[in-house]
């Protein structure tokens, strides 16, 4: 898929038109900002990108969404981004970092939900041993 290269403009932008099913997405790369990538899927859903070789590491980080973020707008986002890679932060080892975060938290309050109290088990048990025992009134 061939990778169209043009100075983003916000009007140049809304003039793109949208690839067709057979097509799927179009790419698009920003002259001014080289590492600036717009992708539009045939959905019309438009996305930024910070495309760069981190360590030997060819890395897609996502920016952001073309109608909620302006062309001005991403370019500071890929100069901010660029900064901390030049600093030796790595963007995509702090996002795993939230993402692991937030997967830690849910996970231990699904523990928390599939946890039975006493009540509960009593009346699972009261359920079971009506069934298959003639005196679950006695245990119960």
């Amino acid at each position: 898929m061939p990778v169209t290269v043009f100075e983003f403009t916000q009007s140049a932008l809304d003039k793109i038109q949208v690839p067709t099913k057979e097509e799927k997405i179009s790419k698009f790369r920003d002259l001014i900002e080289r590492n600036l990538l717009l992708i539009i899927s045939y959905t019309g859903f438009r996305r930024f990108y910070l495309v760069i070789n981190i360590g030997g590491i060819y890395h897609k980080i996502k920016i952001g969404t073309s109608p909620d973020l302006t062309v001005a707008e991403a370019r500071k986002k890929i100069q901010q981004l660029k900064r901390d890679i030049a600093r030796g932060i790595n963007p995509m080892d702090e996002r795993r970092k939230v993402n692991k975060e937030r997967r830690e938290k849910r996970e231990k309050r699904l523990k928390l939900k599939n946890e039975l109290t006493f009540g509960q088990v009593h009346v699972k048990y009261t359920e079971y041993s009506s069934l298959y025992h003639k005196s679950w009134k006695i245990m119960a």
